[in-house]
């Protein structure tokens, strides 16, 4: 009975498409860095060729997006190519720094739950009604904030240069 929340995790994550594909269509994925062959020259040229027929069949573009996103010709390329047809296709932007964020806040939260469990583990039967178990786990949670706010405030400033970077986009 332990195991069995790792073995639903496993089980979905191995079989989650074909689940999928029986009620609906299959959900395809192009990621250009790993779709685009980077090692063979002629293999790159062609899927650069067929990179625009991939484009205006996706019904979304999301872009894993940095304050360098718009420095990079191919990244202009795909956007451009996306755009191109007038239709209003759905662009989602995701800043890169969130992922670190995300992170650092589940490490926070996780890291308060751990300090917690193990100060109950050490014996202590009053450890659960003290005022420790109420500090430890606070503390942490505290001193990760000044960290998780200093990434925050780089997404933020990230963001009002991507504001600067579609005003130049045309």
């Amino acid at each position: 009975a332990r195991f069995l929340p790792w073995l639903v995790f496993v089980f979905f994550l191995c079989f989650w498409q074909s689940l999928r594909s029986v009620s609906r269509r299959p959900l395809v994925v192009f990621l250009d860095k790993l779709c685009i062959a980077q090692h063979d020259p002629a293999l790159k040229a062609k899927g650069i060729r067929g990179l625009s027929t991939f484009l205006d069949r996706s019904e979304k573009l999301t872009i894993l997006w940095s304050s360098r996103y718009f420095t990079r010709l191919w990244c202009v390329y795909e956007l451009a190519t996306f755009l191109r047809r007038g239709h209003t296709r759905p662009v989602k932007l995701f800043p890169v720094a969130m992922a670190w964020v995300l992170l650092l806040q589940t490490g926070a939260v996780g890291g308060a739950i751990i300090i917690n469990e193990l100060g109950k583990g050490i014996g202590n039967q009053d450890y659960a009604q003290s005022f420790w178990s109420f500090l430890f786990p606070w503390l942490w949670a505290i001193l990760m904030i000044f960290p998780l706010q200093y990434l925050l405030l780089g997404v933020m400033a990230d963001v009002l240069v991507l504001d600067e970077q579609f005003k130049q986009f045309s």
